[in-house]
């Protein structure tokens, strides 16, 4: 392949995605620092191929940031993650539109590391803007409204406000047990 191919970038986020995955796990030839270091290095050349790249790969782009900052976030660097699920979340709304699915399930992601940094009432902001759209989107009883729902109940647990934190976690544990099922680990 060309050396600015973007399938070398499609690549490298598989692979980075799989060391990743690896790096929440015991593996007797590496540590889990190293591998989640070793998925950064991979996904950071795979976004600079997106950019360079030739066509629109937005959306490889976006995805590609939201793996970044995962890994950020693992090692410690929650301030650099955040700004990476920001250039995400722009990315997807540029792209997909601000009332996509993936848009909005971005939103929940943002809204988590917003959180993480002590920005709380951006966070509920974002939490229910999302939570409004994936109802118009996916219709309520939808998993992707449970996850949300259970992240603003957390959100709104923190901050003390328990009624309202109860009432959000109850609407996401009767998602997950219409999704799931009542003896899924998801809902326990």
């Amino acid at each position: 392949l060309p050396p600015k191919d973007p399938r070398i970038a499609d690549i490298l986020v598989i692979h980075g995605h799989a060391l990743q995955q690896a790096g929440l796990f015991d593996h007797p030839d590496s540590t889990p620092d190293e591998n989640f270091r070793q998925a950064q290095t991979e996904l950071e050349e795979a976004d600079r191929l997106y950019q360079q790249a030739a066509g629109n790969h937005q959306l490889e782009h976006a995805r590609t940031l939201r793996f970044l900052a995962v890994d950020l976030d693992d090692l410690g660097q929650g301030d650099r993650a955040l700004q990476l699920n920001e250039q995400a979340l722009n990315l997807f709304t540029t792209t997909l539109g601000e009332h996509s699915a993936e848009t909005l399930n971005e939103k929940v992601t943002y809204a988590d590391e917003l959180a993480l940094s002590g920005r709380r009432e951006e966070a509920e902001k974002a939490l229910r803007s999302a939570i409004a759209g994936l109802l118009v989107v996916r219709g309520p009883g939808h998993s992707d409204i449970g996850l949300a729902d259970d992240r603003l109940a957390r959100l709104l647990q923190e901050t003390g406000r328990y009624e309202e934190a109860n009432q959000a976690m109850t609407e996401a544990i009767d998602i997950g047990t219409r999704v799931y099922g009542p003896s899924s680990e998801l809902v326990a």
